[in-house]
């Protein structure tokens, strides 16, 4: 399913328009119209979930474009919300719904909904606090980017060192498709317990000092995906990361022109929010950072995403080339 899947309804009543139906992937139900004038209440209206009739709630909605309705105000929009619960350990579930207008149901189907990062605040009727946002630590990531993947195709028989690997999920996508590749994070708990099955054999823990155990130049390629900008002192890590590589360095950032293409929707992308981010990377800057330490670099842009008609991509990849005859990544 796409993120958004909207069911035209066009069912007009006695008191109000029914005009269209929402299932947002993550889990919102959103059935929208407006209210004929003088009325206030919309009764009749229900919902079902895998069968089940669950509780939802009224808003009403500002629509400019009811100005022109005689007799009727801007603020006789409305919307009715209904949320999907997950259980207590699942990211993915698969549900029925249908939405009813007394007997006459107005739209039904099944989808696939992911459970959305800050998912509690659907279900709460809690005044949070800034703790609760700017937080660190998110959940433990078990996939990774295609287009991270891609980066490394041709690579088998180069030596690869994934710098800051967290879980290891890059270091196993690798090892499965035959690369020779290490990875290395800080000696944290989390780091340590969060470490796939799979990977945990070709992970090592350091203390974070630098230089590192290794001599200049010990692996042709080093990458480092969405490290730098978790370290106050990055340029000391970009340093070493050109130092221990012979080849490529391939550095990933959040892209934090995303912020400024967001405001004018009032919007920031959530992984923005993680507290343990101290650095904000520009593809300049990026540029700027990295190009001392290579012959050429490439800034790549990925992971597009659209608000309201507005493209913002999540993550830079600098492709960092040191040595005038390595193996062209892109």
């Amino acid at each position: 399913m796409s993120e958004v899947l909207c069911i035209p309804i066009g069912l007009s009543t006695l008191v109000c328009t029914f005009d269209r139906f929402e299932v947002h992937a993550c889990g919102v139900l959103r059935l929208l119209g407006w209210r004929k004038a003088g009325v206030t209440d919309v009764d009749g209206v229900a919902c079902k979930i895998d069968g089940d009739f669950v509780d939802g709630r009224f808003y009403g909605e500002y629509r400019a474009d009811l100005a022109g309705v005689s007799g009727v105000s801007p603020y006789a929009g409305f919307c009715m919300e209904w949320k999907v619960a997950f259980g207590a350990e699942a990211s993915e579930v698969k549900r029925g719904w249908s939405v009813h207008l007394g007997d006459l149901e107005l739209a039904s189907g099944q989808s696939l909904f992911r459970q959305a990062h800050y998912n509690h605040l659907f279900h709460s009727d809690e005044v949070f606090g800034r703790e609760h946002f700017y937080t660190s630590g998110a959940t433990p990531p078990t996939e990774t980017s295609a287009a991270f993947i891609e980066l490394f195709k041709g690579a088998q028989g180069k030596k690869v060192l994934d710098f800051g690997c967290g879980t290891g999920v890059l270091v196993r996508e690798l090892r499965q498709r035959g690369h020779d590749v290490t990875g290395i994070d800080l000696e944290r708990d989390w780091n340590v317990n969060n470490v796939l099955p799979e990977a945990r054999a070709w992970v090592k823990f350091y203390d974070g000092s630098l230089p590192s155990e290794w001599a200049d130049g010990s692996f042709d390629i080093v990458s480092a995906f969405e490290v730098i900008e978790h370290i106050a002192d990055y340029t000391a890590v970009v340093a070493e990361l050109f130092r221990i590589a012979r080849e490529k360095v391939i550095v990933s950032v959040l892209d934090i022109e995303a912020v400024a293409l967001g405001a004018q929707h009032y919007l920031v992308p959530w992984h923005m929010l993680e507290a343990d981010h101290v650095n904000f990377f520009t593809g300049a800057s990026l540029h700027a950072t990295l190009a001392p330490h290579c012959r050429s670099i490439e800034i790549v842009r990925v992971h597009p995403k659209m608000v309201n008609g507005t493209t913002y991509y999540v993550n830079l990849i600098a492709v960092c080339t040191l040595d005038q005859g390595a193996l062209c990544l892109l």
